[in-house]
């Protein structure tokens, strides 16, 4: 039998409203943080299945909140969010997609006259699609906050505005809504740096590695296009070179210099891979992008890597 969607709306100037609503959404313990002028809290959601779909119009405030086991990806139309945790602390304006909080992860955010799509997404739905893409069983965690190309980003986000249309009509069956709940993780799990799919993470992460590490790896992978080397990752993670080498020995059983590599190979596969006929796309022009001036030397990593040479994956994706 065919289960109504759920739809929960609240438009309020109180401060006490707006956070008995956000903790009886989410389950989990809030505290508020203020940012200075007025406050004004609008937000609504669709329930579809185990997977949300969110709006929220936000001024004058925000919420510390611990764990709340979900991923929630958010799309900024509007102003600005500032997002703090024990990994990082970034700031995002309109247009930015990027991964709000992980599953496991206490987290300040702040709202700066702004107004967002969010989607959330239950960790056991992201390990179970990660199951039947792998065909074995895999954590999941995620590594990066922003998606890993604007090609993926646009998928992203189409499908999710598709959805967001298909579901306001209540013609959109409950097999329609968990269709869509279904495309939309395996995009989050290609779309978003993570511990389950091998495109993402040729290494597992050990559950008990230190936050610092799983902040080490972001930073190595968002700015894996720049000439960045192990040194400064140590100093971005306030640690010795030593101190990151054993880490990552202990945790991954790799070495920060191979994981950074790897990193750009991924980067550099993605754009080969998103490249279309007449683009312009080479690749001695994306070796560059990711600072490789050898082609002998990266087609020898590439292939040990992905099983064929970079001009391949090129050759296939235009043809």
């Amino acid at each position: 039998m065919a289960r109504a969607m759920k739809e929960m709306h609240l438009r309020s100037e109180s401060r006490d409203e707006a956070l008995e609503y956000v903790q009886s959404l989410f389950d989990a313990r809030f505290s508020p943080v203020r940012t200075g002028g007025e406050f004004h809290f609008d937000h609504s959601r669709m329930d579809c299945e185990d997977w949300t779909l969110d709006d929220l119009t936000f001024e004058g405030g925000g919420f510390a909140s611990e764990p709340y086991g979900t991923v929630t990806v958010c799309r900024v139309r509007t102003g600005g969010i500032e997002i703090a945790s024990n990994r990082v602390e970034r700031q995002f304006s309109a247009g930015s997609l990027f991964v709000m909080a992980d599953a496991q992860e206490a987290h300040t955010t702040r709202w700066f006259d702004s107004s967002c799509t969010l989607v959330r997404i239950p960790v056991a739905r992201l390990e179970k699609m990660a199951e039947r893409c792998l065909l074995e069983e895999s954590g999941f965690s995620i590594l990066g906050r922003e998606p890993v190309s604007t090609n993926a980003a646009r998928k992203w986000l189409d499908v999710v505005r598709f959805s967001h249309r298909l579901t306001l009509d209540d013609a959109g069956s409950d097999l329609t809504r968990r269709a869509f709940g279904d495309l939309i993780a395996a995009l989050t799990l290609e779309t978003f740096p993570n511990t389950a799919v091998a495109e993402s993470a040729d290494v597992r992460v050990r559950e008990d590695a230190p936050s610092v590490l799983a902040q080490a790896l972001e930073f190595m992978y968002v700015n894996a296009d720049t000439p960045i080397r192990v040194a400064d990752v140590a100093r971005f993670s306030c640690v010795s070179r030593r101190t990151l080498e054993m880490m990552f020995r202990d945790h991954m059983s790799s070495t920060p210099v191979k994981y950074l590599r790897d990193c750009r190979l991924r980067r550099i596969r993605q754009e080969l891979s998103e490249a279309r006929p007449g683009d312009g796309t080479t690749v001695t022009l994306v070796a560059g992008q990711y600072g490789f001036s050898s082609m002998s030397r990266l087609a020898s990593y590439y292939h040990d890597k992905f099983g064929e040479l970079p001009h391949e994956t090129l050759r296939r994706h235009e043809g």
